[in-house]
């Protein structure tokens, strides 16, 4: 009698993309083009030292649009995989409006909510950070506050960026309810008592791109930059099946 074992089950291994907790300090970049560089210009850059550090950048961060924008250089699906595969981690942000803007509740919570199903399009992890740009502000104080308070709302794992003129005292935005990541342009800008889980540097020319240098480190509470990789190349078994 003649038996033929049964097919095998178990899938073959596959990539898996998730988050990544930024622990130790790093270097990141961001900048505007990260969703149509080439895969040249990804590689060049991911080995590339980052000006005066010595050190390759590990984070790249990408831009998504606001309501009502074309896509243009923002992430894009298939940017976002190449960039993982390439060995990036990737964390994205959306730019605030062009010139200064008047900030309020109903113009964070139309933002934020496309911000988020933009990210959940293009196959973003939701548990990834997702940055919020406020700088160059109009109005300051309640309203300000409203805005950003309804934009987290729309996302599952927010951060502030705050750049010039952001509408809200170092204390302020740590007040802020639901939100205890943040991002810090170069300068003085900062957040009371939590400090900044990234720290912008001035900007600068990598492999011919024009990017924003970012040092990643813990921030005051230990909190930590959580960008989106491919696992099996950062340290954690990918999961079969």
């Amino acid at each position: 009698m003649t038996t033929t074992a049964p097919p095998s089950t178990q899938p073959a291994a596959t990539p898996l993309y998730g988050p990544v907790d930024i622990l130790q300090p790093a270097w990141g970049i961001d900048t505007m083009v990260a969703g149509v560089l080439t895969e040249a210009q990804l590689t060049a850059m991911l080995h590339t030292p980052l000006g005066t550090t010595g050190r390759s950048p590990l984070a790249l961060c990408g831009y998504v649009p606001l309501p009502g924008n074309a896509v243009g250089w923002d992430m894009t699906a298939a940017q976002l995989r190449r960039a993982m595969d390439l060995g990036w981690l990737v964390w994205l942000v959306q730019h605030c409006p062009a010139g200064t803007w008047t900030a309020s509740a109903e113009r964070g919570d139309a933002a934020g909510r496309h911000a988020a199903q933009y990210t959940a399009g293009i196959g973003y992890d939701a548990g990834c950070h997702l940055g919020m740009d406020v700088e160059s502000l109009a109005n300051s104080g309640a309203p300000v506050a409203a805005d950003a308070v309804a934009w987290c709302a729309q996302v599952a794992t927010p951060i502030l960026y705050e750049g010039f003129d952001p509408g809200l005292s170092p204390e302020q935005l740590y007040e802020l309810p639901d939100v205890n990541a943040y991002w810090g342009a170069y300068g003085p800008w900062n957040v009371a008592k939590r400090g900044v889980r990234a720290r912008q540097g001035r900007t600068l020319m990598h492999c011919g791109v024009e990017v924003d240098p970012d040092y990643l480190a813990p921030d005051a509470l230990g909190g930590v930059l959580r960008a989106m990789g491919r696992l099996d190349l950062h340290g954690v078994a990918p999961i079969i099946g």
